[in-house]
C-alpha cells in the first residue's frame, strides 16, 4: 500500500503532464480546442486537488 506522501507527489506529476500536455496542445493548435482546454483543466485541477488534501 502506498504511502500518503507518495500518492500526493504521483498526483502532483500527473497534474503537472496534463497541464503542460494541454498547454502545449492548445499552442500547438493540431486539436480542437474541446481537447486542449479540458485536459490542461485536468491538469490543473489534480494539482489544485492534491494540495488541499495534503495540506488541509
Amino acid at each position: 500500500m502506498m504511502k500518503n506522501n507518495q500518492i500526493f507527489w504521483w498526483t502532483i506529476i500527473f497534474g503537472i503532464i496534463f497541464l503542460i500536455m494541454g498547454i502545449l496542445l492548445f499552442a500547438i493548435n493540431t486539436v480542437p480546442r474541446w481537447f486542449s482546454i479540458p485536459l490542461g483543466l485536468a491538469g490543473l485541477i489534480l494539482i489544485i486537488l492534491a494540495s488541499i488534501i495534503r495540506f488541509g
